[in-house]
């Protein structure tokens, strides 16, 4: 994906559990302009399992992944140390397939999405932050809290 216009970097700042807390939305309405004012232009994302990403492939690796997923973020609990540069958060991510998507593991490691279902997943994210409260690197490390259980398909031959 290409980024032709000029994104809004540094123009909101994370000082509270409640900025933080706007942040998350921000990525759950799934619209760049919502989170990217968070970043600085050279943000760095280190995800469990996941190559580092640059700000840029950050934002194409989350629009690719909600194409086929929505993910609905929940701050669990925050703690800023003194001078508010580093946060560590505990997150819970809720997935979803979106219209057909469907797979058997998610991400590989994940268990089944369908339209409307999908594994809960415990994040603790660590969070840098410049002087002014943008981010300039996050790492989180996710695991599996509940996958997904299909309903039972009854063989009606059986019957």
């Amino acid at each position: 994906m290409s980024h032709t216009r000029a994104l809004p970097f540094g123009t909101k700042s994370i000082r509270s559990v409640s900025d933080l807390e706007n942040y998350l939305e921000g990525l759950n309405t799934n619209d760049p302009l919502a989170f990217i004012p968070y970043f600085t232009p050279d943000s760095i994302f280190k995800w469990s399992g996941q190559p580092d990403r640059s700000v840029y492939e950050f934002l194409d690796w989350v629009l690719d992944v909600h194409l086929t997923v929505t993910e609905k973020l929940c701050l669990r609990k925050a703690i800023f140390n003194g001078d508010g540069t580093v946060i560590a958060a505990e997150v819970t991510m809720q997935f979803r397939g979106n219209d057909s998507f469907e797979t058997d593991n998610f991400v590989g490691k994940w268990g089944p999405v369908w339209p409307g279902n999908g594994p809960l997943v415990k994040a603790y994210v660590w969070y840098t932050l410049d002087k002014d409260g943008h981010i300039i690197e996050a790492i989180e490390d996710a695991h599996l809290l509940k996958a997904a259980t299909r309903p039972s398909r009854i063989d009606k031959s059986r019957l």
